[in-house]
């Protein structure tokens, strides 16, 4: 070893002492100072260290290390491959694909062939990506071929793993699990426990999808325990979270809802937050099911606020047709419909086409509650168009995957045969005879072996179809039912089973008129079979009845089953459930015949104008203008106008025409045909349909007695008041004898106190009685005149108090003040309690008593003042809190009225109280 090999040695064994930055620096300082071989290693190490961190950086050290090497070599494939996916990183997919092609074609000079299983990966994964599944397939299988020569079992694994997602996703199901079931034995084989864990949840997934639960609830619990033994937390979630769709699925509501929260609480644990969001959106799902509304709606909510930080569009789009759902069959249109229009105006540019699919659906669900069955109808058009196309899609890219790998297969036929001619031409001369001879007999080896592989070739295409024919009979939403020559079933679909509610055991081997097949007419039945004997088939209508007893409508295409030389060998019946049509056809019916009627039949005139011209008006608006249906076909509102209203109904027309009020309202004197003047009343409405007006619509009403009728209301409206005014004539008079009540039992009572206590409730109850009397007494049965009912209150508590009018002088000041009963009776108790102060305490010792009582309004405020010129109250009372029940009453209804109340002791007692 030279002295300069021996420094560099030594300096990168230095080096890679170094980390981070410390390392690159030095690695790009030593650039100038090395040849071209060791220049190229350490090249190729800067452009594998930037190649995350900075992607454009790797991509220029590679092309320097490429334009150092002249031909292909181990270090220019591995250079493609960092190249490939240095611009993978930055989501340059064309060139990172032109490299790792590079990478495939050199590495086959250099029989790298890791470097040429890794591209093939690459590529794989670009185009699987990038949606372009042909591609992304044919790379994959590739990619699994060299894998496997490597022995890289596990890599190997999650290539047959990602090409059974690739057929996932394209509904090839039987393609799907071929594969998934190779990645699990792949997995199996390197003891791979999360790998194991993935495949087996993905078998289980295709179980789920063809409904098979049962079968797919046991690999989603063998996939919980792998991912158990690993304590793989997110593995778990993601397991609960399918065994809970599965329970959910067969209706076990309850196992479901434990199984999704499971999920939650450990993606909640680990901060997993699709899983969060998935789980609490599944959570809402059996909520609304179980019609928990609110506990849903909290559920979609929240799933709503994880989807949206993460961007997931689907999960979004999703979730917000689920609450449009939920308010739809709460009949919350408004709310309904915004969420739904979200989820579809998501769905169309994301083109989720299954959310749009759902969309659809529950569309349908609004317009069918609003009775709109055309809509109803359109929606569901639209469900089935987009269902077929998804069909037809989907069978056109299987056809096109099929084309492009078949077409791949051939052109590596083609490399390998040009590639063992050239190594046959090598071969010397002498071998010629025996080649010949081989020649013959492998020619003949290879005819039986071409036989017997078209006939396995054929087997397999065959089970292929018969699989795929197998999911799509068992996944329509069509009854099938299959018979023998004699009509008796042999197969049954789970459409049919679910439609009749029998199971299969209730058909198979039972004749076609068994009950559930809508064929319960014996001569039907043999008509039928006739028919399909002769080679022709049967369309027809069927009312068939369930299990429990629930009849529906069935179109039925019966046809015989031939086999490849044209003899019949069974006959099929296809049978599609239109009740729901037939519903609504029906309640269309009904609803027309509805109008139809109560157009006729209406006491108001009604016509309809469409495309400015009348087209209809019942028999009840000629009887009001006194021309018939043929002259009103030909007038417009401003002819039958009466002379002296044309100008207003000009101005209306105009107004109303260029309206988009849904209703409008307008009255008018018309004239009929025999002259005679008529007061009508037009109630105009629209119907829009995409904000174009479709009809306009006119209610007319002959509203020339309403006079009379309003005369008939003023009349019951006396009647009515005087009816109050009994009612207050009667409580008073209760109120009275209440007074009477406790009067008489005052009479027993020898203790003075409480016979006040008992004279003060009296006063109280007759304080509330005038102000009823005073309205039976009154024109006004709302307000009080309270002036007069002052005066009698003063007088009745003077009498009560046993004093002579000329004892005590009462100065009343109330004049023009009215007062409704909410605000009278509070006042009025007021009045009582403090003029009744006075007359107990308030005159010890004073011969010329005084009492005053003031209210006036200012301003919308009532003032109140009741004064006396007696003794006062004590400085050391407090007024507001004291132990006085009449002082307690006068604060509490003063709050009541909510108004304040001031005390002022000058020169007696004096309460000012104001309120609203």
């Amino acid at each position: 070893m030279n002295k300069k090999a021996v420094i560099f040695f030594i300096f990168t064994m230095l080096v890679s002492l170094l980390s981070g930055n410390e390392l690159i620096d030095s690695l790009e300082l030593q650039l100038e100072k090395v040849n071209n071989k060791e220049k190229i290693i350490l090249l190729k190490e800067l452009a594998e260290k930037y190649l995350a961190d900075d992607p454009r950086k790797s991509i220029d050290f590679s092309q320097q290390i490429l334009s150092l090497i002249n031909e292909d070599n181990r270090d220019k494939v591995i250079i493609y491959n960092i190249l490939g996916e240095a611009y993978e990183n930055l989501d340059d997919h064309d060139n990172a694909i032109h490299y790792y092609k590079l990478t495939v074609d050199s590495s086959r000079n250099v029989k790298d062939n890791e470097a040429k299983a890794y591209a093939l990966y690459s590529l794989a994964i670009i185009y699987d990506d990038t949606g372009v599944h042909d591609k992304a397939i044919i790379y994959y299988s590739q990619a699994a071929a060299l894998y496997q020569k490597l022995d890289q079992k596990g890599i190997q694994a999650n290539i047959l793993n990602n090409i059974g997602l690739i057929y996932e996703g394209i509904s090839v199901y039987d393609k799907a699990l071929e594969y998934y079931l190779q990645a699990y034995d792949s997995y199996r084989k390197v003891d791979d426990i999360e790998g194991i864990g993935h495949a087996l949840n993905n078998i289980g997934n295709i179980y789920q999808t063809i409904g098979n639960f049962f079968k797919a609830l046991d690999y989603y619990q063998q996939s919980l325990q792998n991912y158990e033994k690993i304590n793989n937390e997110s593995g778990i979630s993601s397991s609960y979270n399918n065994i809970g769709i599965i329970y959910d699925e067969l209706q076990d509501y309850d196992k479901a809802l434990e199984y999704y929260q499971h999920s939650l609480e450990i993606a909640e644990k680990i901060g997993e937050i699709d899983g969060i969001a998935t789980s609490l959106n599944n959570i809402g799902i059996i909520y609304h099911t179980l019609e928990n509304k609110e506990k849903a709606l909290e559920c979609y909510f929240e799933s709503l606020d994880y989807s949206e930080i993460l961007e997931d569009y689907w999960a979004i789009a999703n979730t917000n047709s689920n609450i449009g759902e939920l308010y739809i069959e709460e009949r919350d249109f408004t709310i309904g419909l915004d969420y739904l229009d979200k989820a579809f105006t998501m769905a169309q540019e994301h083109n989720f086409r299954d959310i749009m699919m759902e969309c659809y659906k529950i569309y349908r669900k609004y317009f069918v509650a609003v009775s709109d069955y055309e809509n109803a109808y359109l929606q569901a058009l639209k469900f089935e168009q987009l269902r077929d196309s998804l069909f037809s899609e989907s069978s056109k890219r299987i056809a096109e995957i099929q084309t492009v790998y078949e077409t791949e297969k051939k052109e590596q036929e083609i490399d390998y045969i040009l590639l063992a001619n050239r190594h046959q031409r090598a071969i010397k001369l002498f071998f010629i005879a025996f080649s010949v001879l081989l020649l013959i007999v492998s020619l003949w080896l290879y005819r039986l072996y071409r036989h017997k592989n078209r006939e396995i070739e054929t087997r397999k295409r065959l089970e292929q179809d018969l699989l795929r024919l197998a999911y799509v009979v068992n996944q329509t939403g069509e009854s099938i039912l299959i018979t023998d020559l004699l009509g008796k079933i042999i197969y049954v679909n789970p459409s049919q089973e679910k439609n009749s509610g029998y199971n299969s055991d209730h058909f198979l081997g039972k004749n076609l008129s068994v009950s559930g097949t809508g064929f319960q007419e014996n001569d039907l039945v043999v008509n039928i079979l006739q028919l399909l004997t002769t080679g022709e088939s049967w369309q027809g209508t069927v009312i068939n009845t369930s299990k429990n007893k629930v009849n529906y409508y069935e179109t039925v295409n019966a046809f015989p089953i031939k086999d490849q030389s044209g003899v019949i060998i069974n006959f099929a019946i296809i049978k599609h459930d239109i009740t729901k049509i037939i519903q609504a056809e029906e309640e269309l019916r009904t609803s027309e015949e509805r109008f139809r009627r109560m157009a006729e039949n209406v006491n108001d005139g009604l016509s309809i104008i469409e495309d400015g011209k009348v087209v209809y008006v019942n028999d009840k608006l000629c009887d009001i203008t006194g021309y018939t249906r043929e002259e009103m076909l030909d007038l417009n509102g401003m002819d039958l106008a009466a002379p002296f209203e044309k100008v207003k109904i000009r101005r209306i027309l105009n107004e109303v025409s260029g309206s988009i009020d849904t209703i409008s309202n307008f009255e008018y004197w018309l004239q009929r045909k025999d002259g005679e003047i008529r007061y009508i009343r037009n109630s105009y409405s629209i119907f829009k349909k995409d904000d174009k007006i479709i009809n306009r619509y006119i209610i007319t009403s002959d509203i020339t007695d309403r006079k009379k009728a309003e005369e008939k209301i003023l009349k019951s409206l006396k009647e009515k008041d005087i009816l109050l005014k009994e009612i207050n004539h009667r409580v008073k008079n209760n109120m009275q004898i209440i007074t009477s009540l406790l009067k008489l039992q005052a009479g027993y009572i020898k203790d003075e106190a409480v016979k006040m206590l008992f004279q003060n409730c009296q006063n109280r109850v007759k304080s509330m009685s005038l102000i009823h009397e005073k309205l039976y007494q009154s024109d006004d049965l709302t307000n009080v005149d309270f002036s007069s009912y002052v005066n009698n209150l003063t007088r009745h508590l003077i009498t009560s108090y046993h004093y002579h009018a000329d004892q005590i002088s009462v100065r009343v000041n109330v004049s023009n003040i009215f007062l409704g009963v909410n605000k009278a009776i509070p006042c009025g108790i007021i009045i009582n309690e403090l003029f009744t102060n006075s007359l107990k305490y308030g005159f010890a010792g004073i011969e010329a008593k005084e009492v005053s009582i003031t209210l006036k309004n200012q301003n919308d405020i009532y003032i109140l003042t009741v004064s006396d010129n007696g003794i006062g109250i004590p400085e050391e009372i407090d007024f507001r809190n004291t132990n006085s029940l009449g002082l307690q009453l006068v604060n509490s209804l003063t709050e009541q009225l909510h108004g304040k109340i001031e005390l002022l002791r000058n020169n007696g007692t004096t309460f000012i109280i104001e309120f609203p």
